[in-house]
């Protein structure tokens, strides 16, 4: 039981800090977003996420939390992500 303690302990620390580490790039995120009119294709998107090394689940929690805050929304297409004011500065 104490092997299975750990080994779920280390998880989360990992799981976490993985988080932590997309949510400190963020910022890049949004900027890539202001430089591309304000918005975000899955492409791009795509291409960001490998950029920054921001793993999948960790790019949806962030997604999340920026719909969340009301930084960004999903365009009609329901693909694409459009940067809100006063992020979006076009």
């Amino acid at each position: 039981m104490k092997c299975l303690s750990a080994v779920l302990a280390s998880f989360l620390f990992v799981t976490q800090a993985h988080a932590h580490a997309a949510h400190g790039k963020r910022h890049d995120v949004i900027k890539v977003m202001q430089e591309n009119g304000c918005k975000i294709s899955p492409e791009l998107t795509q291409a960001t996420l490998t950029k920054f090394k921001i793993e999948t689940d960790d790019a949806v929690t962030m997604i999340g939390n920026l719909i969340a805050e009301g930084i960004v929304v999903f365009a009609s297409d329901d693909k694409t992500l459009l940067l809100l004011p006063p992020e979006c500065k076009e």
